[in-house]
């Protein structure tokens, strides 16, 4: 059975292990630091991690990717088109997710961090993020590089950017003047020629449309959704903080576009209006599988309220190296403990 859309981004490929028991490795940026691996490798997002032997006292879990094999790796000296093959075939079995394919792609001059959500995006099992910076720090610009990114990886015909109506011409003029992107801005006349051709090209009609979000939540906008099956590569939306009360109208067109959707985008400079129960509304568009019951979402909170903890002791002039210690000795007697101890670089 093929995958609904809002599973298909839920879909996560394990690669084979690339050690094995016994394995000498070495750390990429410690390369003196030499170990072995012991016991089988365990699950960590699309990779896996090992428990490798430095030294009696000095046994850590570390990531696949900061590993490499201390022995050298046989060389080989291929034709033009058996290393072309051979290069793809390696890009396709390990996806790099810390390297940017579009990157300097833009007209830009962008800041160093309006990367960091692509990044995390790209190792998100769900595709998709709720971006929550500052106003004035770039999220639109942060939104285009995921999709040029995106585009640069994958085909992506249909994007949808729902903001409000008094947004729209920001978003045109920005996709166009920093990115070269075209954008359409469609009226509710706009979204039926598109679902009606969506539905006449069996689902290959493309699409760079840019939607206020007064004219998605109409009646005879909703009626066109319940009366054409459509789907979106990429939606993203801005102000998302308008869909956060569950119950109400904009909640459900929320979680109408977002399930619709194969990678979603969201956007706000104030995810929590009220109490923490507006964010979890706003995570579950992004993940509704982690972020099953509100419940479930307060215990996760729990060990990253040590860990900042813990971080502002650390600022503190001077260190408070002690109250540090608690909060991290503190965290694996939570109930969520294991999001952050189960990390390779965790070590309390």
């Amino acid at each position: 059975m093929e995958p609904s859309p809002s599973d298909r981004g839920l879909l996560i490929q394990v690669f084979p292990p690339r050690f094995r028991t016994n394995d000498r490795v070495r750390l990429r940026a410690e390369p003196a630091k030499i170990g072995v691996i012991l016991g089988d490798p365990l699950p960590y997002g699309s990779s896996h991690a090992y428990l490798v032997f430095f030294s009696a006292d000095d046994c850590p879990q570390v990531n696949e990717a900061e590993l490499e094999p201390l022995e050298r790796e046989d060389l080989h000296v291929l034709p033009r088109d058996a290393f072309l093959r051979a290069l793809l075939l390696a890009k396709v079995q390990n996806p790099l997710t810390d390297l940017l394919y579009a990157y300097e792609a833009s007209r830009t001059q962008s800041e160093a961090y309006q990367f960091k959500p692509v990044l995390k995006f790209l190792e998100s099992p769900a595709s998709g993020i709720l971006i929550a910076d500052e106003v004035g720090l770039g999220k639109t610009i942060e939104a285009a590089i995921i999709h040029q990114e995106l585009s640069a990886r994958e085909t992506i015909r249909r994007v949808l950017i729902v903001c409000p109506a008094g947004l729209r011409d920001k978003w045109q003029m920005e996709l166009a003047t920093r990115f070269d992107e075209q954008f359409t801005i469609m009226r509710t006349s706009d979204i039926r020629r598109d679902l009606e051709a969506y539905r006449q090209t069996g689902g290959m009609q493309a699409l760079k449309g840019i939607v206020g979000l007064e004219t998605i939540r109409a009646r005879e906008v909703q009626a066109l959704y319940d009366e054409f099956q459509v789907t979106y590569d990429l939606v993203i939306i801005d102000e998302a903080h308008h869909l956060r009360t569950s119950g109400r109208l904009s909640n459900r067109i929320g979680e109408r576009l977002t399930t619709l959707a194969d990678h979603r985008v969201l956007l706000t400079a104030t995810p929590l209006q009220t109490d923490r129960m507006d964010l979890f509304n706003l995570l579950q568009f992004v993940d509704d599988t982690q972020f099953t019951t509100f419940e479930d979402f307060v215990q996760q909170l729990e060990p990253n309220a040590l860990l900042n903890e813990a971080i502002r002791a650390l600022r503190s002039d001077p260190p408070a190296v002690g109250t540090a210690r608690r909060a991290i000795e503190a965290i694996p007697g939570l109930q969520a403990a294991e999001q952050v101890t189960g990390h390779p670089n965790f070590e309390p």
